[in-house]
């Protein structure tokens, strides 16, 4: 399988709740939708957003094109609808990292690092669907995607804070900012490691950057 249709397959991860449903169910308003969204994920990983027209969305649902409309009044609403369920999952899946009052802050932190890597591994490509398609987005869209990435980093601002409270606010909204874009890179690039190999070194390498010696945050000032 290629690399686009390997990607496309993993999007069925993000909307496996609706893969399993019976038949009769499935036909229900809101699992169709679910479907639809599905679907449309992996062809927009697979062919590109601007490539993959409401009907190839359709065929693939099982429905004609004009009945996506029933659940999605156009492409980029779908697309919006898409990305909206994404950020709602790596809020999920990091919602209760490092909230835990017994850890020290430092282990608070490495718990939603950890969390957050291993949402972008395992889901890279629909990570990277929802930063590659920004531009096709409304502005509303837009907005909602940035509100939260912004929602994210505040929390591991927070817990940054709280493990280095010597650390100045500036250096370390740079530090959290680099540790994201690293990440971002390192599940765009070619690899031959592991999943799990990759989030062990990416885990490493953000606590690295987020919890710098003393003697070297002078360079991030």
């Amino acid at each position: 399988m290629s690399d686009a249709g390997t990607a496309g397959a993993a999007a069925g991860a993000w909307f496996e709740d609706a893969a399993e449903v019976p038949e009769s169910a499935a036909r229900r308003h809101g699992v169709r939708r679910r479907l639809v969204m599905r679907h449309a994920a992996r062809l927009f990983i697979e062919k590109g957003y601007a490539a993959t027209t409401v009907d190839d969305i359709g065929r693939a649902a099982g429905v004609t094109g004009p009945a996506v409309y029933r659940h999605f009044p156009t492409k980029r609403a779908l697309l919006a609808s898409v990305v909206e369920d994404g950020c709602d999952q790596l809020a999920r899946r990091t919602g209760d990292a490092g909230t835990d009052p017994d850890l020290a802050p430092g282990e608070a932190l490495a718990e939603l690092v950890e969390a957050y890597i291993a949402f972008i591994v395992g889901h890279r490509h629909l990570a990277l669907l929802i930063e590659d398609t920004m531009p096709a987005l409304d502005t509303g869209g837009r907005a909602g995607v940035l509100a939260s990435s912004r929602r994210f980093r505040g929390r591991m601002l927070a817990l940054l804070r709280e493990a280095s409270p010597d650390l100045p606010e500036a250096a370390a909204r740079l530090a959290v900012t680099s540790v994201v874009g690293m990440c971002r890179n390192a599940i765009r690039a070619r690899t031959t490691m592991s999943d799990e190999a990759l989030r062990r070194r990416l885990a490493g390498q953000a606590m690295a950057v987020l919890l710098l010696p003393a003697d070297e945050r002078s360079t991030l000032r």
